[in-house]
């Protein structure tokens, strides 16, 4: 288990490229992945150790009391070696083969559903950060107003009703700042869960304690000249999914070798308590083994195996269809919220100069009291859906970042 030190990490900014890196090295999951890809290996060395002969050591005794030499236990080495099994031997290794490669597949699935999961929370944790700014920014500008109500109201130049309706646009935008911040500290439980980390509550808070890249014009091009089909034949969902199809194949050729007899060779050895007229050299031999299962049942697991093997390749083409689904969200999303984060930019300033003009306007009495504050909650609202927007783009652009490959900036 990797231990990290928090106190020089805590004075750096957070980048999700460097929280996946510790997940990847701490996470149980993963490592638990791996540890069962590592003994898959093992197996399949083993399977291949089948096509070594076996050596066997028989003492036994016999009920025939006629000479002296029956009441000892007879002693014998023997060497066994299959000749020929109709191919189970290779079967065999095939699905031990399929089995690692399935391990395999399923690590790296596994880590990128953890990356993906991260993904989430940090998309959570940009939001969330960003529109705890905005509100306390609202709050602010609202105190600012709620003071020179304050000072009208002294001098009767406003009805008392409309300190109230300050107060009320107050309480409601702390509401909204202590959801945000209830989302942050879910986001930065989450991420701590998968790195081990306990330190990012203090890293996150200061300025500038999250490090983001914006998307480039490059990565841009990339998603609009990649072969995603490409990328989908590669992805380790449809390599698993290959892999699982492939073994059930596998299963079925060996289900199917097991109705043949074996030919095999075998050399006996005695080693004591030789009778009379029995050979103490070896003994060679060549023979035929074969055994049928219980009720001759192989035909019919031989026919739901085979069954099988269709159903895996049926969940190639679903997994296949899912996965070119998710892509293509992820690709709207991304350009969806790109497109919103300019008109939202556009907004943002629109109202910003709308409500220092309400301001001024109030101050002439052009506009009421209630004119004035509504700018200001047009200005939040702007800026709350400019934040989410923004998350959103980096979120898509993470998880198309992991999804395809990759390297997540």
């Amino acid at each position: 288990m990797v231990v990290w030190s928090q106190s020089v990490m805590a004075q750096a900014p957070v980048s999700l490229k460097e929280v996946l890196e510790q997940a990847n090295a701490y996470y149980p999951s993963l490592q638990a992945a791996r540890l069962e890809k590592r003994a898959s290996m093992d197996d399949l060395e083993a399977a291949r150790r089948l096509y070594w002969p076996t050596v066997s050591a028989v003492a036994e005794s016999t009920s025939n009391k006629t000479n002296a030499l029956s009441t000892l236990p007879s002693r014998t080495v023997q060497v066994e070696q299959t000749l020929w099994d109709a191919g189970q031997v290779k079967s065999k290794i095939s699905e031990s083969k399929a089995q690692t490669d399935i391990q395999e597949f399923k690590a790296a699935q596994v880590q990128e559903d953890v990356y993906l999961q991260l993904t989430n929370a940090w998309q959570n944790l940009l939001a969330s950060k960003e529109r705890m700014a905005v509100a306390q920014q609202t709050i602010q500008r609202l105190e600012g107003y709620q003071a020179q109500m304050q000072r009208r109201i002294k001098v009767e130049a406003s009805p008392r009703i409309d300190l109230e309706l300050a107060n009320s646009r107050i309480l409601q935008t702390q509401v909204e700042f202590t959801s945000a911040q209830n989302s942050l500290k879910q986001a930065l439980t989450r991420i701590e869960q998968y790195t081990g980390r306990s330190d990012l509550q203090s890293a996150v808070v200061r300025n500038g304690g999250i490090l983001t890249l914006m998307p480039t014009p490059a990565f841009d091009a990339a998603l609009l000249n990649t072969d995603w089909q490409s990328v989908i034949d590669r992805h380790p969902s449809i390599a698993r999914t290959k892999a699982e199809a492939v073994q059930s194949q596998t299963r079925l050729d060996q289900k199917k070798s097991e109705a043949w007899p074996q030919l095999y060779a075998r050399i006996s050895q005695p080693l004591s308590n030789l009778g009379p007229g029995y050979a103490t050299g070896p003994t060679a031999f060549v023979g035929f083994r074969y055994s049928s299962s219980a009720g001759f049942s192989n035909q019919l697991q031989a026919q739901a195996l085979a069954t099988r093997v269709t159903g895996a390749e049926e969940m190639i083409a679903a997994a296949t269809t899912d996965l070119r689904q998710t892509l293509r969200v992820d690709q709207e999303e991304y350009f969806s919220a790109k497109s919103r984060i300019d008109a939202l930019e556009k907004s943002v300033q629109g109202s910003d100069l709308v409500l220092t003009s309400y301001q001024r306007q109030f101050q002439g009495g052009k506009k009421t009291w209630q004119d004035l504050l509504n700018a200001v909650r047009e200005l939040a609202q702007n800026q709350y859906a400019l934040a989410d927007a923004r998350a959103s783009m980096f979120g898509a652009m993470h998880r198309l970042q992991i999804r395809a490959g990759w390297e997540v900036q």
